[in-house]
């Protein structure tokens, strides 16, 4: 019956409502319908970030601590519309998906930080908490469930000094996503804002309740370089850059 019903339906409806009646949501991946989207990111960064380029083609972005080319990342998305950018994860176990996965990126197994020396990496049996901030490992240490498997250290190179290695010349980044579980103002700190400047940076970073964005610090330096705040996504904060090319 309910068959019949649909097909009578199909038959007297205008356009647009066929479109919907007939359209198959099951096979529908990365695409956007109505009010449907497919987001990658831990908390839909990948959607602000894509209504702010919109249908921008072949555009480039930069992922520190990237940790997966699939899960919780804000990159996936465009890579599958056909970006391309430059990839770094200091793990070598989540780097080799990388060099499976993102194909088209440049793939670093790295970390950032402000020295060219090493640095400690602690890995837990949870990836997406590693990190080299000590505080944060003592932290998650302390909560039940989470155990520290090991520690690696780590080639490290400022921001600038990668950039300036790999970055093609002439190309400006769309957007730079980092996320260094507390690494994350030593890795904006390290680079040279003067010569590169995504339009976008996404940046994970926490704000106690009672504090207004100007105590932050990583608001403080980026608002010290020419961004400005543009939106807050659960964890994540967005900075979009004052200066014109």
């Amino acid at each position: 019956m309910k068959s019949l019903i649909k097909k009578l339906t199909i038959r007297v409806a205008p356009k647009w409502l066929k479109k919907i009646i007939t359209h198959d949501f099951k096979q529908q991946e990365g695409i956007e319908f109505g009010y449907y989207h497919t987001s990658y990111s831990q908390q839909g960064e990948d959607l602000h970030l894509k209504r702010f380029f919109e249908n921008k083609q072949n555009g480039f972005y930069v992922d520190i601590g990237a940790f997966h080319p699939h899960y919780f990342s804000n990159t996936q998305i465009f890579y599958h519309n056909g970006w391309s950018g430059i990839n770094i994860e200091p793990n070598p176990e989540q780097f080799k998906l990388f060099t499976e996965f993102r194909k088209r990126d440049l793939n670093l197994n790295v970390a950032v930080g402000d020295n060219s020396d090493s640095l400690t990496y602690y890995r837990f049996n949870m990836p997406a908490l590693n990190g080299f901030d000590k505080r944060n490992v003592a932290q998650w240490q302390q909560k039940e469930g989470f155990q520290l498997i090991d520690t690696l250290n780590i080639p490290t190179y400022s921001l600038s000094a990668i950039l300036e290695k790999h970055l093609p010349a002439g190309q400006q980044i769309d957007f730079m996503t980092v996320d260094t579980e507390g690494w994350d103002l030593k890795v904006l700190q390290s680079n040279n804002w003067e010569k590169f400047r995504p339009t976008v940076i996404v940046v994970e970073t926490e704000l106690k309740a009672d504090e207004p964005p100007s105590r932050n610090s990583i608001f403080q330096l980026m608002t010290s370089v020419d961004y400005s705040l543009w939106c807050i996504t659960g964890g994540s904060w967005l900075f979009k850059n004052n200066v014109k090319f």
